[in-house]
């Protein structure tokens, strides 16, 4: 494995139990601190997926008032802007 040499501080119970593993014990740590990372990524990915969704619903949504309101394009820019500030 490559990698780079880093001085960290690490709680002694969690290097305690990463070295009772045996040999190889680096390796896991580094294996679960990868794990941690892409669970992270993957948590990033939804919030902003969820975050482009309330978005589009919110457009949504001030489109459905300006058509029910019969309000003119110019007049619906300002609804538009007003609805997506407030979600």
């Amino acid at each position: 494995m490559s990698g780079s040499k880093t001085n960290t501080k690490t709680r002694n119970e969690v290097l305690a139990t990463f070295k009772s593993t045996g040999k190889a014990w680096q390796s896991r740590m580094n294996d679960a601190l990868k794990e941690w990372l892409e669970q992270l990524r993957l948590f990033e990915f939804m919030s902003l997926k969820e975050h482009k969704y309330s978005a589009q619903s919110a457009n949504a949504s001030s489109v459905e008032v300006c058509r029910k309101s019969r309000l003119s394009s110019r007049e619906r820019a300002g609804v538009r802007g007003k609805y997506n500030a407030n979600s």
